[in-house]
């Protein structure tokens, strides 16, 4: 189950997604319609949940 989510940037601009979960574990996760846990993410704000967006560099 999912803790956390926070968008993180990279150098050239494009951005990925970092995963805390209830357990601890972290995960990296592309924004990729085709990946499971992107649609994890999807279902964890459709809840009601927010993601953490620092903003890019």
């Amino acid at each position: 189950m999912i803790d956390t989510v926070t968008k993180f940037y990279y150098e050239d601009g494009t951005f990925a997604y970092i995963v805390v979960f209830k357990d601890g574990s972290e995960w990296t996760v592309p924004h990729d319609d085709n990946n499971r846990h992107y649609q994890e993410i999807l279902d964890w704000v459709e809840e009601g949940n927010t993601i953490t967006d620092n903003g890019g560099g």
